[in-house]
């Protein structure tokens, strides 16, 4: 069984959205309202956990916040289907889902290509440049005159 999360990195804050893509359906002769849980866990540590109602279907999605406690490095993301609140166990157990903290850059973010700006800016300097040394030959040349 699998399911999806996007993303598979970031940093403390980051939205995971989370999704089914094999159905959460309930077994023959099992009742209940399934529902998924699925955790963000190092080692036996539980960093942040989400419970998400299935639909008729078998159909899941939601999203988990990355806590402030979660630390740089490799963790793993674990969903299983579970009957019913009441239920002792999972009837589902998904393949993990790898997902890398990292480190926060501070900066919020815009939107805007740096490299666009970068090299737009690289391009005003050249053409400043020129201007100068062009106004430059000019007032040369006009002395000598």
């Amino acid at each position: 069984a699998i399911f999806r999360a996007t993303p598979t990195s970031g940093p403390p804050g980051t939205v995971v959205a989370v999704s089914s893509i094999t159905p959460c359906v309930l077994p023959a002769g099992v009742t209940g309202t399934p529902f998924a849980e699925v955790t963000l866990a190092r080692a036996n540590t539980v960093l942040t956990r989400g419970h998400f109602t299935a639909s008729p279907s078998g159909a899941w999605s939601g999203t988990l916040t990355v806590g402030d406690q979660a630390a740089l490095g490799s963790d793993v993301l674990h969903a299983f289907c579970i009957a019913s609140p009441q239920a002792e166990g999972a009837f589902l157990a998904y393949e993990d889902v790898s997902f890398t903290v990292t480190a926060d850059s501070g900066l919020p973010a815009t939107g805007a290509d740096p490299w666009r700006w970068g090299i737009g800016g690289v391009g005003l300097l050249v053409a400043g440049v020129g201007l100068t040394l062009a106004g430059a030959r000019r007032q040369s040349v006009q002395a000598v005159r």
